[in-house]
């Protein structure tokens, strides 16, 4: 064999690897992407309208997942379930008297829930990401809750804007009482994420 052919014959190999390589990233990419797509929903389409691109929604949303895996979620004592379930019932009965002030209770609520079973302390925005990895269908109404919570503290809301939000807390209050500890999420290079029950 020459050296003429020696070279063509690693170039050729050199191509067919580089063409391999090339097709596994894609196929990767795509299998990411839509996994990504199908566990977000509605919250991939609005990081995707924020963003304007593909691959930085993808790589917005994998940072949350890598960051909600750290935290430590735990299931409640039943005990401290029924306290967190009376303090609700107590909220409840308050809107009638005080809507901006059960509103701003609740949200407060909420934040104390989630630190109880293993979500950092961390502003509101980023409270709201990290809601997002487990409870993607919840998100929309979380963040649709904080800013009339925000629009309460300056008497802009209305008792049905109020209304709404003390129902939107109460969703996602009520998922994070029963939270199980998550399994694992999906990121690249690990078995998907089994369903959730």
């Amino acid at each position: 064999m020459t050296t003429l052919e020696i070279v063509l014959v690693i170039g050729a190999v050199a191509l067919l690897a580089i063409t391999v390589f090339a097709i596994a990233t894609a196929k990767t990419y795509k299998e990411r992407h839509e996994r990504l797509q199908k566990r977000f929903g509605s919250e991939y389409d609005r990081v995707l309208e924020q963003t304007g691109d593909e691959r930085k929604a993808d790589r917005l949303l994998l940072g949350r997942v890598k960051r909600v895996d750290r935290f430590k979620i735990r299931p409640l004592p039943s005990a401290e379930k029924r306290l967190y379930q009376d303090r609700w019932h107590s909220i409840q009965e308050r809107f009638v008297d005080s809507p901006q002030g059960a509103v701003r209770d609740a949200h407060e609520l909420v934040l104390q829930l989630m630190s109880a079973i293993g979500y950092p302390d961390a502003e509101v925005d980023q409270r709201i990401e990290d809601v997002s990895v487990h409870h993607p269908e919840l998100v929309g109404h979380y963040r649709a809750a904080c800013d009339v919570a925000r629009g309460a503290r300056t008497s802009t809301a209305s008792t049905e804007d109020l209304r709404q939000a003390t129902i939107h807390y109460r969703a996602l209050f009520d998922e994070l009482l029963e939270e199980h500890p998550p399994k694992r999420s999906w990121v690249p290079g690990r078995e998907p994420e089994p369903a959730r029950t």
